[in-house]
Protein backbone atom coordinates (compact mmCIF):
# COMPACT_ATOMS: atom_id res chain seq x y z
CA UNK A 1 0.00 0.00 0.00
CA UNK A 2 0.79 3.68 -0.20
CA UNK A 3 2.19 5.17 2.65
CA UNK A 4 2.03 9.40 3.01
CA UNK A 5 5.20 11.21 3.82
CA UNK A 6 5.67 14.91 5.16
CA UNK A 7 3.90 17.09 7.55
CA UNK A 8 0.27 16.75 6.45
CA UNK A 9 -2.51 17.51 8.84
CA UNK A 10 -4.77 14.93 8.24
CA UNK A 11 -5.06 11.55 10.21
CA UNK A 12 -7.79 9.38 11.19
CA UNK A 13 -8.46 8.22 14.70
CA UNK A 14 -9.70 5.13 16.91
CA UNK A 15 -12.20 6.53 19.18
CA UNK A 16 -13.95 5.51 22.27
CA UNK A 17 -15.96 3.21 20.63
CA UNK A 18 -12.94 1.82 18.80
CA UNK A 19 -11.14 1.50 22.30
CA UNK A 20 -10.90 -0.61 24.74
CA UNK A 21 -14.35 -2.00 22.81
CA UNK A 22 -12.88 -2.35 19.32
CA UNK A 23 -15.02 -2.47 16.49
CA UNK A 24 -13.04 -4.68 14.56
CA UNK A 25 -14.07 -7.96 16.87
CA UNK A 26 -10.59 -9.49 16.18
CA UNK A 27 -11.05 -8.51 12.08
CA UNK A 28 -7.25 -8.46 10.67
CA UNK A 29 -9.22 -8.08 7.44
CA UNK A 30 -10.70 -4.71 9.18
CA UNK A 31 -7.96 -3.62 10.90
CA UNK A 32 -5.63 -3.73 8.09
CA UNK A 33 -8.08 -1.82 5.77
CA UNK A 34 -8.27 1.06 8.22
CA UNK A 35 -4.46 1.86 7.95
CA UNK A 36 -4.68 1.04 4.28
CA UNK A 37 -7.42 3.97 3.90
CA UNK A 38 -6.00 6.41 6.54
CA UNK A 39 -2.50 6.11 4.44
CA UNK A 40 -4.37 7.34 1.64
CA UNK A 41 -4.94 10.63 3.07
CA UNK A 42 -3.16 11.38 6.45
CA UNK A 43 0.62 10.48 8.33
CA UNK A 44 -0.67 10.22 11.24
CA UNK A 45 -2.83 7.70 13.37
CA UNK A 46 -4.56 9.23 16.92
CA UNK A 47 -6.21 6.58 19.18
CA UNK A 48 -8.61 7.87 22.08
CA UNK A 49 -8.15 5.02 25.27
CA UNK A 50 -10.89 5.02 27.87
CA UNK A 51 -9.53 4.48 31.56
CA UNK A 52 -12.73 3.21 32.68
CA UNK A 53 -11.90 -0.36 30.08
CA UNK A 54 -8.94 -1.31 32.58
CA UNK A 55 -6.81 -2.48 30.60
CA UNK A 56 -9.79 -3.73 27.80
CA UNK A 57 -8.36 -3.63 23.95
CA UNK A 58 -4.88 -3.47 25.36
CA UNK A 59 -3.95 -5.68 22.10
CA UNK A 60 -5.62 -3.63 19.88
CA UNK A 61 -3.76 -0.50 21.22
CA UNK A 62 -0.46 -1.90 20.78
CA UNK A 63 -1.36 -3.32 17.25
CA UNK A 64 -2.40 0.56 16.40
CA UNK A 65 0.90 1.36 17.27
CA UNK A 66 2.78 -0.82 15.86
CA UNK A 67 1.41 -0.92 12.13
CA UNK A 68 1.12 3.14 13.01
CA UNK A 69 5.17 2.73 12.68
CA UNK A 70 5.14 0.59 10.04
CA UNK A 71 3.38 3.10 7.94
CA UNK A 72 5.52 5.92 8.86
CA UNK A 73 2.70 7.47 11.06
CA UNK A 74 3.11 9.89 13.97
CA UNK A 75 1.07 8.07 16.80
CA UNK A 76 -1.11 10.31 19.19
CA UNK A 77 -2.33 8.41 22.18
CA UNK A 78 -5.23 10.25 24.19
CA UNK A 79 -6.32 8.82 27.73
CA UNK A 80 -9.86 9.88 28.62
CA UNK A 81 -10.47 9.75 32.58
CA UNK A 82 -14.13 11.04 32.44
CA UNK A 83 -17.38 10.03 32.21
CA UNK A 84 -18.06 9.21 27.93
CA UNK A 85 -20.26 12.63 25.87
CA UNK A 86 -21.48 14.00 29.15
CA UNK A 87 -17.83 14.80 30.65
CA UNK A 88 -19.98 15.42 34.27
CA UNK A 89 -16.94 13.42 36.78
CA UNK A 90 -13.73 11.25 36.59
CA UNK A 91 -14.62 7.70 34.88
CA UNK A 92 -11.58 5.35 36.40
CA UNK A 93 -11.92 1.83 36.14
CA UNK A 94 -14.11 -0.52 37.86
CA UNK A 95 -11.99 -1.56 40.35
CA UNK A 96 -11.41 1.68 42.16
CA UNK A 97 -14.41 1.88 44.82
CA UNK A 98 -14.13 5.74 44.90
CA UNK A 99 -14.56 7.74 41.69
CA UNK A 100 -12.62 11.22 42.44
CA UNK A 101 -10.07 12.38 41.45
CA UNK A 102 -9.30 13.65 44.99
CA UNK A 103 -8.67 9.72 45.76
CA UNK A 104 -5.37 9.41 46.87
CA UNK A 105 -5.96 5.36 45.08
CA UNK A 106 -7.92 6.93 42.00
CA UNK A 107 -4.60 9.43 41.91
CA UNK A 108 -2.43 6.71 42.07
CA UNK A 109 -4.21 4.49 39.27
CA UNK A 110 -4.24 7.39 37.33
CA UNK A 111 -0.33 8.21 37.41
CA UNK A 112 0.86 4.64 36.94
CA UNK A 113 -1.51 4.04 33.98
CA UNK A 114 -0.45 7.30 32.54
CA UNK A 115 3.13 6.01 33.26
CA UNK A 116 2.46 2.80 31.27
CA UNK A 117 1.26 4.38 28.37
CA UNK A 118 4.22 6.92 27.99
CA UNK A 119 6.31 3.91 28.20
CA UNK A 120 4.57 3.31 24.08
CA UNK A 121 6.57 5.98 23.38
CA UNK A 122 3.14 7.80 21.60
CA UNK A 123 4.39 10.57 19.83
CA UNK A 124 2.19 12.65 21.64
CA UNK A 125 0.39 11.45 24.96
CA UNK A 126 -2.74 13.41 25.97
CA UNK A 127 -3.44 12.68 29.60
CA UNK A 128 -7.30 14.37 29.80
CA UNK A 129 -9.95 15.21 26.80
CA UNK A 130 -11.99 17.90 27.44
CA UNK A 131 -11.24 17.87 31.16
CA UNK A 132 -12.47 21.80 30.96
CA UNK A 133 -16.35 20.34 30.64
CA UNK A 134 -15.80 19.39 34.41
CA UNK A 135 -16.78 23.21 35.06
CA UNK A 136 -19.50 23.81 33.02
CA UNK A 137 -20.92 20.90 34.44
CA UNK A 138 -20.53 22.14 37.96
CA UNK A 139 -18.06 20.09 39.11
CA UNK A 140 -15.22 23.03 39.76
CA UNK A 141 -14.12 20.18 42.56
CA UNK A 142 -12.97 17.56 40.75
CA UNK A 143 -11.74 20.01 38.13
CA UNK A 144 -9.24 21.11 40.42
CA UNK A 145 -8.06 18.12 41.84
CA UNK A 146 -7.68 17.51 37.83
CA UNK A 147 -5.66 20.59 37.67
CA UNK A 148 -3.27 18.89 40.16
CA UNK A 149 -3.48 15.05 40.02
CA UNK A 150 -2.14 16.25 35.95
CA UNK A 151 0.27 18.57 37.18
CA UNK A 152 1.70 15.36 39.34
CA UNK A 153 1.34 13.47 36.33
CA UNK A 154 2.92 15.63 34.20
CA UNK A 155 6.38 16.19 36.39
CA UNK A 156 6.59 12.15 37.21
CA UNK A 157 6.22 11.14 33.53
CA UNK A 158 8.53 13.59 32.34
CA UNK A 159 11.13 12.44 34.67
CA UNK A 160 10.95 8.99 33.26
CA UNK A 161 10.55 10.02 30.42
CA UNK A 162 11.95 13.34 29.56
CA UNK A 163 11.16 13.30 25.31
CA UNK A 164 7.74 12.30 25.86
CA UNK A 165 5.45 15.49 24.38
CA UNK A 166 2.51 15.47 27.04
CA UNK A 167 -0.75 17.30 26.18
CA UNK A 168 -4.19 17.66 27.92
CA UNK A 169 -7.18 19.14 26.07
Amino acid sequence: GTTIKGNSILGSYFGPRNFPYSIFNHDEAAFKEYFELNSQFGNHTAVIYEWKGAGEGEEYLREALQRSREKGFKFFLHFDPLTGMTREAPAPPPSLREKSFGDPDVREAFKNRVLELAALKPDILGIGIEVNLLILNNNQKEFDYYASLAEETYKLAKERYPSQTITIS
